[in-house]
């Protein structure tokens, strides 16, 4: 049976909603998006087969077309309402695609994320490479509304990707040499740069792009950080903290540096804060230097620079001078973020 193959936004969109699927993360081998991997084909796709699919789409709801399709050939592009077609006549990975069910297929994480280059800012596909690579599906992105998101985000999911797997696909393009023939790779793998895995929610992506992002795009290119690292405590810490182990926001495990995002959203109960204060002090009491974010410092640009200027004298880094040229990226990068954080998101 001849499919409709869904690329760029639909794509990253068919992803969301799978991701944000109960069945996906309570059955994780039967949802796994590593599964059902099929390949892009060489040939022809009819026009009937989009206009018939298109008639009984029940995937997302109407406020969600045009629909992105993707074509092999030029010959292939038909005038159709609703669609934005998009052809590609480069060879593609081996199973690039996930087959959604028997009419449609949709692009795999690792490809969506190259194809979001082509329509996307630089920002918004940092954003959005972090989102497929972190344990949340943002909720208000692009059109898609999931009602039981009232913080803007879904979290606790599953990754989709992870950065390793989309240099191996980016790999694999220019093994081929069909990197000149996918639209916007370039800016796919300067992006990439920024991006990180296992980030737990939207705005811990905008500090950890903006802390480990090169200096060129007005970033501090602090390397060596990872997000949400279990490290194993010391008998007396676990004693402090009330656990064995710690998982820390964003740390560097060589400096032993801990950033930790103080986010009232996620502190219940009757002492809010406290577990964080508990582990913090044994994180401590272990040798680390924890560094705690509050909001206000996200969209403030001077406190943010400040605060990139303490988390750098406490990794023992210089606190290099900045040109006119990282001072000009640096406010349009941290604006891009921030505008994109506070028109989504209220924690």
């Amino acid at each position: 049976m001849e499919k409709v193959y869904f690329s760029h936004i639909t794509a990253f969109n068919c992803i969301k909603e799978l991701r944000s699927s109960p069945a996906y993360n309570d059955s994780y081998d039967k949802y796994d998006l590593n599964v059902n991997r099929i390949s892009f084909p060489d040939k022809v796709v009819s026009s009937y087969s989009f206009v018939r699919y298109l008639d009984g789409l029940n995937a997302f709801a109407k406020e969600n077309l045009p629909f992105d399709i993707l074509l092999p050939t030029i010959n292939a592009k038909y005038k159709t309402p609703n669609l934005n077609f998009h052809v590609c006549t480069a060879k593609l990975p081996k199973n690039a695609f996930i087959k959604f069910n028997d009419q449609v297929a949709i692009a795999g994480p690792e490809l969506t994320f190259i194809q979001l280059a082509e329509v996307l800012s630089f920002e918004q596909l940092v954003i959005a490479g972090l989102e497929l690579c972190g344990t949340y599906v943002v909720a208000q992105d692009w059109g898609i509304d999931f009602t039981s998101a009232e913080k803007g985000f879904i979290d606790q999911c599953l990754p989709a990707t992870s950065v390793e797997k989309i240099k191996h696909t980016i790999a694999l393009l220019k093994r081929n040499k069909s990197s000149g023939y996918i639209r916007g790779i370039n800016k796919a793998i300067d992006a990439l740069e920024c991006v990180g895995n296992l980030s737990a929610s939207p705005r811990e992506s905008m500090i950890f792009a903006m802390l480990s992002g090169p200096r060129k795009h007005g970033m501090y290119g602090i390397l060596g950080l990872t997000m949400n690292t279990e490290v194993e405590l010391s008998y007396e810490a676990s004693q402090i903290a009330g656990q064995d182990r710690a998982k820390i926001d964003i740390c560097s495990l060589k400096n032993k540096v801990a950033i930790e995002y103080d986010s009232r959203m996620f502190h219940e109960g009757v002492a809010p804060g406290q577990h964080d204060k508990r582990r913090s002090t044994g994180l401590l009491y272990d040798g680390w230097k924890v560094i705690s974010i509050v909001p206000e410092q996200v969209h403030d640009i001077i406190a943010f620079d400040n605060l990139a200027r303490v988390i750098l004298g406490a990794m023992g880094m210089s606190k290099k001078n900045k040109s006119k040229k990282f001072n000009d990226n640096f406010h349009s990068t941290f604006t891009a973020f921030r505008d994109m954080d506070m028109q989504n998101f209220t924690h």
